[in-house]
């Protein structure tokens, strides 16, 4: 919601109109919310620009380079990166991640876990090739630049954040045991990053919640990332064991190199106390990691056969999921853009207090609006935490719509989600858009959708 909030109560104010408007939200952000300063300045930036083609042009480069990124630091150099690293960074982060929608597709979500996790990859560059080469050296200027760099690490997000900071401390003690200098990129970025994270902790929001608190959310914590991560570490802990106990060969440390950034993270959600949803974002990319590092090193002495086979079941575990996967989030442009279109035609008509169908259907993780809130229903209600939704919620909407009002129509098709024999609804529509022989006007097909969602 393009919104500039005065109060930071839930009263929105007004559209953003200008650079002041941004530069004064992210300041209200970083006393009232978060520290994550940076993030919020694009994420206002963005929807001051009020242009979605502009994001996800923006976001699928950026998701282009993050892959990237993944696939150069499991293979150690860009000449080593093959195809099948392309394949298995992309089927295991669909399959993996509790959030994908959210963490990749939803503009608040990627800003702050896949943008930021890509600022954090490209800050371990230079230290993942020093890790394995004592003698790299980056260019003076690159090595300057740095400094920059561990800024946007550092005042990245808080999980992502603490993870390097474990990095860096467990990077800088092996050197210390090999005995190897300290070299200009390693200072700058490491001052870069420690700058960048104060800025990110500096936030007075009260967010630490007390010493005492502690040993429970770590327990809560360490139960969650195995029940949620459970298939993950498992495949961790099976190709470890094949790999040094059994054809007797030594650990990556590119591999300790990921874990230590994983664990990193993790030790941070001791702080709020749980691991659920988009913030396990990059636990889960760099337990990825770890287990990509760990299978390439093994295929590397094991029957070519059982790579192969390996392959084949990632491939027969993904195929369902990414048609599921792809439905929803086809599903929820769909009734999204429907939606919008209703909305544009009654402004049109100068009606400003606009009822419409809600939710828009989202049943399967992959898509951005899964577990997100929709418009609301019933400012009536006597549940307090649904009022605050109502009027927050709807009036950001109607805001972002120029209106006075928006209130939502619950429809007895949808009320968590779709269900799954309701999924005629999307491609009805479609067969009745590609069908039509004297129009092709998209509006056909919206007009279509919105009236056909009972």
């Amino acid at each position: 919601m393009a919104c500039y909030v005065e109060d930071f109560e839930g009263r929105h104010a007004r559209l953003l109109l200008d650079l002041d408007d941004i530069i004064a939200s992210t300041i209200n952000m970083h006393k009232t919310h978060h520290g994550r300063s940076i993030v919020d300045f694009v994420n206002f930036l963005f929807m001051f620009s009020k242009d979605k083609n502009l994001f996800n042009v923006s976001n699928a480069l950026v998701y282009g380079v993050f892959i990237f990124l993944m696939c150069f630091h499991v293979a150690g150099s860009v000449k080593e990166i093959c195809p099948a690293h392309f394949l298995c960074s992309n089927m295991l982060l669909w399959l993996f991640l509790l959030s994908y929608g959210q963490n990749m597709l939803w503009l608040t979500g990627a800003l702050n876990y896949l943008w930021t996790g890509t600022a954090v990859l490209l800050f371990l560059i230079p230290f993942r090739k020093r890790l394995v080469n004592p003698d790299y050296s980056p260019p003076l200027i690159i090595s300057i630049l740095w400094l920059f760099s561990g800024i946007l690490c550092g005042w990245s997000i808080e999980n992502s954040a603490i993870g390097t900071l474990s990095l860096l401390v467990w990077y800088f003690a092996l050197k210390r045991k090999r005995w190897e200098r300290v070299t200009l990129f390693e200072i700058t970025g490491t001052t870069g990053f420690l700058l960048g994270l104060f800025m990110l902790l500096s936030t007075g929001n009260g967010f630490f919640p007390g010493f005492l608190s502690l040993p429970g959310n770590f327990i809560k914590v360490i139960a969650q990332v195995i029940s949620k991560d459970l298939i993950l570490l498992t495949i961790i802990a099976v190709t470890f064991a094949e790999l040094v106990c059994f054809r007797k060969k030594k650990i990556p440390v590119s591999a300790i190199f990921f874990l230590v950034v994983a664990l990193g993270s993790i030790a941070a959600m001791v702080v709020p106390g749980f691991f659920r949803g988009r913030s396990t974002f990059i636990t889960q990319v760099f337990l990825i990691m770890t287990a990509m590092s760990i299978f390439f090193e093994l295929s590397k002495h094991i029957d070519k056969r059982f790579v192969v086979a390996s392959y084949i079941v990632l491939v027969f575990a993904f195929l369902p999921s990414f048609v599921d996967g792809v439905n929803s989030i086809f599903s929820g442009y769909l009734f999204s853009a429907a939606r919008e279109h209703y909305i544009s035609q009654e402004k049109a008509k100068g009606i400003l207090n606009i009822s419409v169908k809600t939710p828009i259907p989202a049943i399967d993780s992959h898509s951005g609006l899964y577990g997100g809130i929709d418009v609301q229903t019933d400012s009536a209600s006597s549940d307090i935490r649904h009022r605050l939704y109502y009027y927050t919620h709807n009036s950001a909407k109607a805001t972002w719509y120029g209106l006075e009002s928006l209130n939502g129509v619950l429809t007895t098709a949808i009320v968590s989600g779709m269900a799954r024999e309701k999924e005629k609804m999307v491609f009805e529509p479609i067969k009745y858009y590609f069908g039509t022989v004297n129009s092709k006007d998209k509006n056909d097909l919206f007009m279509t959708v919105y009236e056909n969602w009972e």
